[in-house]
């Protein structure tokens, strides 16, 4: 347990806050799980905060758990970062209208916890700065 690294930490903790905010109020009388666009977004939210909570958590507790070291081009942290990102964008594009309610503030703090999780991630893994992606 001494060995528990920050990173992957955060992507845990942004990814279970993605996660709860999916089943909370996103607007008046409207959860995550709606017929609407808001269905969609939150299935989303869902899916992208259990990618980020696993892939977290087992980094940091199931070192023994082999994960790919590349999804198409990227390091693992990347694709998670990249993920989490996309979820940011379309849950704070709604912070600020007029119906926005706890699920979609907790959901866009949450994908910024496992972007900065996915970030230091991958920092640690590749100190030198040059990027371990692949360059087209």
């Amino acid at each position: 347990m001494n060995d528990l690294k920050p990173g992957p930490i955060l992507m845990l903790g942004g990814g279970v806050l993605l996660l709860l905010s999916s089943f909370l109020d996103w607007g008046p009388s409207t959860s995550g799980f709606e017929t609407d666009a808001f269905g969609l977004l939150g299935i989303f939210t869902l899916l992208i905060g259990i990618a980020a909570a696993g892939i977290g958590g087992a980094t940091a507790f199931a070192p023994q758990v082999k994960l790919p070291s590349n999804i198409l081009g990227f390091t693992i942290a990347q694709f998670v970062g990249a993920l989490a990102f996309s979820a940011f964008i379309w849950l704070f594009a709604f912070q600020f209208s007029d119906f926005s309610e706890i699920g979609i503030s907790l959901g866009w703090i949450g994908a910024v916890v496992a972007i900065a999780g996915a970030v230091v991630t991958d920092m640690q893994a590749n100190p030198s700065g040059t990027g371990s992606a692949t360059t087209f």
